[in-house]
């Protein structure tokens, strides 16, 4: 989290208790792609002004070589 999403590990209590809830998109898996490795994790966790906040994380494993990989990222990333 601090390496790749810095700022929005900055505004994280770390100190309060933070909770997986994965189980959430356990469905999605059987609508992924064979082949294709997806991982979804999610956590519910407090921000330092105190609210709730709800952080998702998508990560795909690609062992292949994609031309297009930055330009798509970019995309999903807004």
């Amino acid at each position: 989290m601090e390496f790749f999403f810095t700022q929005a590990y900055a505004e994280i209590d770390w100190t309060q208790p933070y909770e997986f809830l994965d189980t959430e998109f356990q469905h999605l898996e059987t609508y992924a792609e064979i082949g294709r490795r997806l991982v979804y994790k999610v956590a519910k966790v407090w921000l330092l002004d105190g609210e709730k906040a709800w952080v998702l994380v998508h990560v795909e494993v690609q062992g292949q070589y994609d031309s297009q990989f930055a330009e798509l990222w970019k995309l999903s990333i807004g």
